[in-house]
């Protein structure tokens, strides 16, 4: 498939000054590393998620076959790590983005390529809680709840999660789930990036050794709601209907250890606020 024309989904690197979120974030990164540094708590944590989503341990729980890949549709196409590819499709490369397009365009509402990424190596705080052993969870949460929906005044988290070293999100377009976007991503070591499409080619931008990140961006709304008439992301996202072309596409991989916090706002003069304060001293 033959890729032409444009998406909307380059991000705008923040320069981060706000001292009040630079103090939160500090406080995060300590439960961050603590995470990290617990082996059997993030092993356990990990597990946990991949088993979430691995079909054959789904086919273990006596899942219908029709609920098998449900959660991973593209479980066996995809790697178990951006490290060795096996023959498997890179992730984030042209060819598996290629992939994601043409399902898109056969079915915009199909397991394969609806919003939602296709597979995730990588553990989300938003599905573990409750899982026995993880009581890390209520505690990293607290800090987490206080930056994105306090602070940023976020509607909603798209992602909460830590990426192992080979841990990735491939190429998806959260057209299900539209809004303005403030990301956050701190990482030890430095060697991974985040990948948008624009205007027929993949942008990388890489991440910062050892420290937080700051980007804002927007999702747009692929999914109309024929029922009340409105985009999916309802009153206050005056975010346009888009198709294959035009969806935000963008995936992540990552080499080192990396935690990831996506808020979004409906509201485009919010975002517009906070971007300014959070560039501010």
């Amino acid at each position: 498939m033959e890729i032409h024309g444009r998406a909307n989904m380059l991000m705008r690197e923040l320069n981060l000054k706000n001292k009040e979120l630079i103090n939160k974030l500090e406080g995060l990164e300590v439960e961050i590393k603590k995470i990290i540094n617990d082996e059997p708590t993030w092993k356990l944590a990990l597990q946990a998620d991949l088993a979430r989503q691995d079909p054959n341990i789904r086919r273990q729980k006596g899942y219908p076959e029709e609920h098998l890949y449900q959660h991973s549709p593209h479980w066996d196409i995809l790697p178990e790590n951006c490290i060795d590819l096996n023959g498997k499709m890179d992730p984030c490369g042209q060819e598996y983005l290629n992939l994601q397009m043409k399902l898109m365009a056969e079915n915009n509402r199909s397991n394969a390529s609806n919003g939602f990424p296709n597979k995730e190596v990588f553990f989300s705080l938003n599905c573990l809680e409750g899982v026995k052993g993880l009581d890390f969870c209520s505690n990293i949460r607290k800090k987490v709840s206080d930056i994105s929906y306090k602070f940023l005044g976020g509607n909603s988290m798209a992602l909460c999660a830590f990426y192992p070293p080979g841990g990735y999100i491939p190429w998806h377009h959260n057209g299900n789930a539209p809004g303005y976007n403030i990301l956050l991503h701190f990482r030890l070591g430095g060697n991974g990036s985040f990948f948008t499409w624009d205007d027929g080619k993949i942008v990388e931008y890489k991440d910062k050794p050892n420290g937080w990140v700051c980007r804002a961006g927007r999702f747009l709304d692929t999914i109309f709601d024929n029922f009340s008439g409105k985009h999916a992301g309802g009153p206050g996202q005056p975010t346009p209907h888009v198709g294959v072309m035009g969806a935000s596409w963008h995936s992540a991989r990552t080499f080192d250890w990396r935690f990831t916090l996506s808020t979004i706002t409906n509201s485009r003069e919010l975002w517009l606020d906070i971007i300014d304060e959070l560039e501010a001293e």
